[in-house]
């Protein structure tokens, strides 16, 4: 389950004071914003000098002062304008705090509140002693896959047919020679030219096509010598290393390069491509993602190449080309004006009285003439965190771990590296 942003202000809301709703059902506004149904539900005069948070529309995600409410005909006017109008058909959240240091206060609680709460992660971005960049295609600038050099034809993400992870490579052929994308090994990698030559090259990859004879992997040292993995045999399934592979003597002759490309022939042909890798030697350590703050608890390996998504086994032996899985607590998200934060209601009522903790202790600092009273508070909702930790099933147990026989962790400042047995 998951708690989100929007869901998060209210409960914050309702917590510590003030909580009201509803939809703009007039013009509105940069300064105003009317509302002659929902609005009554509360007293007006209760609404006054406090905040409006528009939930949707052109003004979406921003918070305003109240100056006054028109009893009349329910318009609100502000003490600032908006960025955009509060129209009509816009929902809205009246809240006693500025919205902006109510949000803050849920990540910041997001955050403090680990290890105590934590998300269990599986991370799967590490493949042994691959080179390649963005092996798996799961980032994208646009049209284009990060690392990845469009030659020629038409890329695109794609998130219905996918290996491994939430992405796959999608290129079309827009000529009646080869299209590609490439990645050159020596610029994304920095793959040694001395400590390579003579060495054998390994590349791997899953293809998807429904072309016979038109869809493959290929690789050059020169720029114009390439050597080629199998056709894909356009059967409309993906295909993966025990077909599309190429294993070639490094040698350099002339413009020395170790260009990787995923190769689309024939006009119109489509072919997508995931988990494309390539090694030449043992890479000793590898830098852990930045979400991994503490251990990993666990780290496993493919049980078999071919099947990325299948089961993965304790690590002991390191084998070039598996996909490494690492568990580890991980850190609640910290919402932003969409994410939401990983906890059941139940749990969310801890989350939110240490937001209303952090909260008041914000507030008095900015709002000094009631500095007491806030700090007083703070003091209030933090003993309410304390007991809730306190009560049976709201703390959650830390996570099993593996014995370290084939790995360990090497720290060096905020860098975290994962270094592999017998590669030290």
């Amino acid at each position: 389950m998951a708690i989100s942003l929007h869901r998060a202000l209210e409960m914050l809301g309702r917590a510590t004071g003030l909580f009201a709703s509803g939809t703009s059902d007039g013009a509105g506004n940069t300064t105003t914003m009317q509302d002659a149904v929902d609005i009554y539900r509360h007293d007006v005069n209760t609404l006054k000098n406090k905040w409006l948070y528009m939930r949707t529309g052109s003004a979406a995600s921003g918070a305003r002062s109240i100056s006054s409410i028109n009893a009349t005909n329910g318009t609100v006017t502000l003490d600032a304008a908006f960025g955009g109008s509060t129209g009509s058909g816009s929902t809205y959240y009246i809240t006693a705090y500025d919205p902006d240091i109510m949000r803050d206060s849920l990540q910041q609680a997001a955050r403090t509140l680990y290890p105590h709460i934590y998300l269990p992660t599986q991370d799967e971005t590490i493949v042994v002693d691959n080179l390649i960049s963005n092996w798996d295609f799961e980032t994208w600038s646009g049209s284009t896959a990060t690392g990845w050099t469009t030659v020629s034809g038409t890329l695109a993400e794609e998130t219905g047919f996918v290996v491994h992870g939430s992405s796959s490579a999608k290129l079309t052929n827009s000529s009646t020679t080869i299209d590609k994308i490439t990645q050159n090994l020596i610029a994304t990698s920095g793959a040694n030219i001395n400590e390579t030559e003579s060495k054998t090259l390994h590349v791997r990859g899953w293809v998807w096509s429904e072309t016979a004879d038109a869809v493959r992997l290929s690789v050059t040292f020169d720029g114009s010598t390439f050597n080629y993995s199998n056709y894909h045999s356009g059967t409309a399934e993906w295909e993966g290393p025990a077909l599309i592979y190429i294993d070639v003597p490094i040698d350099f002759a002339g413009t020395e390069q170790i260009t990787i490309s995923c190769d689309v022939t024939g006009s119109s042909v489509i072919g997508y491509f995931d988990n494309v890798t390539a090694w030449i030697d043992n890479i000793h350590s590898y830098n852990l993602p930045s979400t991994v703050i503490r251990g990993p608890h666990k780290v496993s390996i493919q049980a078999h190449q071919s099947e990325p998504n299948g089961d993965y086994v304790p690590l002991s032996t390191p084998q070039s080309g598996r996909i490494l899985r690492i568990e580890h607590m991980g850190t609640l998200t910290a919402p932003t004006t969409a994410a939401s934060i990983e906890l059941d209601e139940s749990r969310g009522e801890l989350l939110i009285a240490q937001a209303a903790a952090h909260m008041f202790h914000t507030l008095s600092m900015t709002d000094s003439g009631n500095g007491a009273s806030h700090m007083q508070n703070a003091g209030v909702w933090q003993g309410r965190v304390d007991r809730m930790l306190g009560q049976p099933g709201m703390r959650m147990k830390g996570m099993s771990a593996h014995e370290r026989k084939s790995w360990r962790v090497v720290e060096s400042g905020e860098t975290r590296k994962l270094a592999l047995s017998g590669r030290w």
